[in-house]
């Protein structure tokens, strides 16, 4: 099997809208069957030997307990922290398939955990930095 390019993303569409994460990022994926979602939207699953803890997040990057879901993207930051997202599906995407741009001044935050916009097949989509992420979902639970 050939490895893929390492400027290939991945999309990740769940509740926050079409997130964008490095292929090198993605550990793994395992059907939402196989995960434990606790009342406040966070929880665990098991791929490997691993249990990576799960967030369910909702378009605010909040816990959404209740929200239905189809798999848990299993992913692991620069720092080497691990955890997994609830998302309805994922496709991998090809660099020049897009163009990553700026984000605008205005979603430009301290504590984002966006990095660039895109625009894929006419559908909107923010790059993550998963480290931010990781740092907002540690203030989570």
């Amino acid at each position: 099997m050939q490895a893929p390019p390492e400027d290939s993303l991945v999309r990740l569409r769940c509740a926050a809208g079409n997130l964008l994460v490095a292929q090198s990022q993605v550990h793994g994926i395992a059907p939402a069957l196989e995960a434990d979602v606790g009342d406040e939207g966070i929880g665990g699953v098991d791929l490997g030997a691993i249990r990576w803890p799960l967030f369910v997040l909702d378009e605010n990057l909040q816990p959404a307990p209740h929200r239905a879901f189809r798999f848990c993207v299993c992913l692991r930051d620069a720092d080497g922290t691990s955890f997994a997202l609830a998302c309805d599906a994922f496709a991998v995407v090809a660099a020049d398939e897009l163009q990553l741009r700026p984000l605008p001044d205005c979603m430009r935050t301290q504590n984002t955990p966006f990095e660039a916009s895109a625009l894929i097949a006419d559908e909107a989509a923010l790059r993550l930095d998963l480290t931010a992420l990781s740092r907002h979902l540690e203030r989570l639970g």
